[in-house]
């Protein structure tokens, strides 16, 4: 580390290039993943990831694809993370709502300091299947 302004010093720098930086990356092992468990009513769709991990910034990061056969309430709680990947602070997190006349809607997810993922309010009323969409990053 070089804590103070100083003149150029080549022996304090090394050169590399975007493909040397990028091809360490590549053999890096991909980090573990972990299912996302839906609750109170939410399947998994399909085809999709659903899971979190840990990126290599120590970030958590999930990907997740519900469909609801019967609406949720608001504060209902879609998934829970467990202890080592819940946030400091409770965050929202946008997702797309999906609805069976195929309008699309914005939901805030908001993910509590203990891990607890809830619907934070209402989806559109009298529909009978909502499917959502969602990533997050904190």
């Amino acid at each position: 580390p070089i804590e103070s302004g100083e003149a150029w010093n080549a022996a304090h720098w090394t050169e590399t290039t975007v493909v040397a930086e990028l091809g360490g990356k590549a053999n890096a092992a991909p980090p573990e993943e972990y299912a996302i468990v839906p609750k109170n009513g939410a399947q998994l769709r399909p085809g999709y990831k659903n899971s979190y991990y840990k990126d290599q910034f120590g970030r958590v990061v999930g990907n997740f694809a519900f469909t609801f056969v019967s609406l949720p309430s608001t504060g209902a709680v879609l998934f829970s993370l467990p202890q080592g990947f819940c946030p400091n602070a409770p965050i929202d997190a946008v997702a797309w709502c999906y609805d069976d006349t195929g309008e699309n809607h914005c939901c805030v997810i908001n993910i509590a300091s203990d891990g607890e993922a809830a619907l934070s309010h209402d989806v559109p009323s009298g529909r009978n299947i909502i499917s959502m969409n969602g990533t997050f990053v904190f």
